[in-house]
């Protein structure tokens, strides 16, 4: 069986699947086919290289990274049996139900021990070798405390949190304190590993530090206590008695000390009482004396009267401003791609230059393009040479690579941030940078939807671009959802269009509905300078070189108003529809042909993304009747009809009338 070789670096998707034995044998498109571990079926187990969904074709199961994980852990779990745990029990001493109880699995070549957001997903895996030794985590996924979501299904009852380094010191203690229903037991990833997130969410709780007994165990006692001490106070610090021994490379950990006591006592609440009489303030330890006990920021007032007024510097005037995040937000093909190679082509050009609406290009230097989508060697090169701009003023994003493995590493935005600064540095005329498309360069942990996160990832981008006085185009794409106002369609984040100061959107020209190759440049958001009259260009193909040939369009646009941006219909879309007007319009449509039997209202509302509670508002709101079919295509069920109308009403008076009289 030929083993397929897969670049880790370009799809780090496929590295966590690889990982837990997963070979890739065949191909399907941007899809990796290999042996399904739930069902073990061959060929059968297909993972896209790019977002990491999978899907069996044997057993019907599909997801993401995270389904996967928990639908793995689970069976394989299930399905360990005693004596699999048994290199467990000898290398740490415990019982084999705290294995059963923590969920540890064996595959048959690792000990799998799983990190849970919640009580159904796993967010990433620690491997343990047959011997019971931990040899790594699952790359690229989360780590996060390991047994916290215990913690947040105990929330209520829990008073103490015993913080400890790994997963043997968490079952070690988690064993002794079985018996406590107010003690939790969680575990760093690492000694030098302990985010600020975390001691937020341990701020109501009594915490108790047990690291290990050496040099890296101390170094982690100091950062717990610089991310604790800002929430609580509340903290006691287990001190390691002198007799213990003091090795450099392997250390002395909790499960090693509970091994000491093993042997001096048989019963578990005198080792555990053993263990809190090591406990001390953390005040009264004396290596932990430059842990300052006090917020560790500063505040300095600033007075606006203190403050410079500072002029906008702009790369076009009221278009594209220095200093700056510009947002480029288009439907996909409309051209966003190629205006921006262009304006780079026009910025490194020795020719003078004009911008779309006549203005010189007075801003001339060079540019960095950050572009994923376009092929550099087949289609950017010959478009910029096609443009008149200069390569050796344009950088292309550089190869990122790590010094001690000797691998690429995929470039982004806050982890490499020092690296882009550097490469700035370096090019004093710069004048632009381009991110094609911007969520390319965030991180894969990441989540685009997610508005801190993003406000984040801009913020770095508008101190890059004010500290050194350059503007930066970030192009985005926007959603499927045609029922939003325009500013609110750009995909992922409303911090998107709100955190940016400038916003220009592409979109089909009104004017020449029928023509593909006219398009707008409209000015969607104005925060800085005034707002300015859409900008008409046209793309061609040349058909001498097959290259695209881009001209501005003179004339006016008339047919134009921002508010059908990005709407297929060319209708203003105003404000999106509340739930029970779309549930309202719904029933009119499907009630207006006769009675519809109650059971199927509900069916299509669901396939509209309106839930039953909504449509039951509504046909209380319309004085919608349920009637019992007695007879004709509906017979023996109930039935939803619209109200007669006035007209209706009369007609059937009349004819009533009229019988009464014949």
């Amino acid at each position: 069986m030929k083993i397929i070789k897969v670049n880790f670096e370009k799809f780090p998707a496929l590295k966590p699947f690889h990982h837990l034995g997963i070979e890739f044998i065949n191909i399907s498109g941007d899809e990796r086919i290999g042996t399904c571990l739930l069902c073990d079926k061959k060929e059968h187990f297909y993972v896209n290289r790019n977002t990491g969904q999978w899907s069996c074709k044997s057993c019907g199961k599909e997801g993401n990274i995270y389904t996967f994980l928990s639908e793995y852990t689970r069976q394989i779990h299930l399905e360990t049996t005693d004596e699999e745990f048994e290199p467990l029990v000898k290398t740490t001493g415990l019982p084999l139900r705290v294995f059963k109880d923590w969920s540890v699995g064996w595959n048959g070549v690792r000990f799998l021990v799983h990190y849970r957001h919640s009580k159904d997903t796993v967010t990433n895996i620690a491997l343990y070798n047959k011997k019971g030794k931990f040899e790594k985590c699952l790359w690229g996924l989360p780590v996060q405390l390991y047994g916290m979501y215990r913690l947040k299904a105990r929330a209520k009852k829990i008073k103490t949190v015993w913080i400890v380094e790994g997963h043997k010191d968490a079952w070690t203690l988690s064993h002794l304190l079985r018996n406590s229903p107010t003690d939790i037991v969680v575990g760093v990833p690492g000694a030098g590993t302990f985010k600020a997130d975390w001691a937020r969410d341990l701020a109501d709780y009594k915490i108790n530090l047990c690291y290990d007994h050496d040099k890296a165990g101390q170094a982690g006692t100091r950062k717990a206590l610089n991310e604790l001490t800002v929430y609580t106070k509340n903290i006691e610090i287990f001190i390691w008695p002198k007799s213990t021994p003091f090795k450099e490379k392997h250390g002395h950990d909790i499960n090693d000390f509970y091994k000491d006591l093993k042997k001096k006592t048989k019963f578990n609440l005198q080792r555990l009482s053993r263990i809190k009489k090591r406990l001390r303030p953390w005040k009264e330890v004396k290596w932990i004396e430059d842990v300052k006990m006090k917020s560790r920021f500063v505040l300095k007032r600033r007075r606006l009267s203190e403050i410079k007024e500072k002029p906008i510097n702009w790369l076009w005037k009221n278009w594209v401003a220095k200093g700056f995040v510009n947002l480029m937000v288009a439907l996909i093909g409309q051209g966003k791609s190629t205006l921006v190679q262009k304006w780079i082509a026009d910025i490194t050009s020795k020719e003078e230059r004009c911008w779309p609406n006549g203005l010189v290009v007075d801003c001339k230097g060079s540019a960095i393009l950050y572009s994923a989508e376009e092929d550099i060697a087949r289609t950017i090169r010959p478009r910029i040479r096609k443009f008149g701009g200069d390569p050796d003023k344009i950088e292309m994003p550089p190869d990122l690579v790590d010094e001690e493995t000797g691998e690429k590493v995929a470039f982004n935005i806050l982890e490499h941030r020092h690296e882009l600064e550097k490469l700035i540095r370096e090019m004093p005329d710069l004048q632009l940078i381009v991110f094609d498309p911007a969520v390319e360069y965030i991180s894969r942990e990441t989540d685009i939807n997610v508005e801190m996160q993003i406000r984040e990832i801009l913020r770095v981008l508008q101190d890059i671009a004010e500290e050194y006085q350059i503007a930066i185009i970030a192009v985005a794409h926007v959603n499927k959802d045609t029922s939003q106002y325009f500013i609110h369609r750009i995909l992922g984040a409303q911090a998107f269009g709100a955190r940016v100061r400038i916003v220009l959107g592409i979109d089909d020209n009104p004017d020449f509905p029928d023509d593909e190759t006219r398009h707008i440049l409209a000015h969607c958001k104005p925060s800085l300078g005034s707002r300015q009259p859409p900008i008409g260009f046209q793309i061609i193909e040349d058909k001498t070189d097959g290259l695209a040939i881009m001209k501005y369009d003179s004339i006016p646009i008339s047919n134009f108003n921002i508010k059908n941006l990005f709407s297929p219909d060319k209708k203003p879309v105003g404000r999106p529809a509340k739930q029970e007007e779309r549930a309202e319009e719904f029933l009119k449509k499907a009630l207006a042909d006769g009675p519809i039997p109650r059971k199927k209202v509900i069916e299509f509302s669901e396939k509209k993304k309106i839930s039953e509670s909504t449509i039951k508002r509504a046909v209380l709101k319309m004085n919608i009747k349920t009637k019992y079919m007695e007879k004709g295509k509906w017979k023996g069920q109930y039935c939803l009809k619209l109200p007669a109308q006035k007209t209706e009403k009369k007609a059937r008076l009349k004819a009533k009338m009229k019988k009464r009289k014949n």
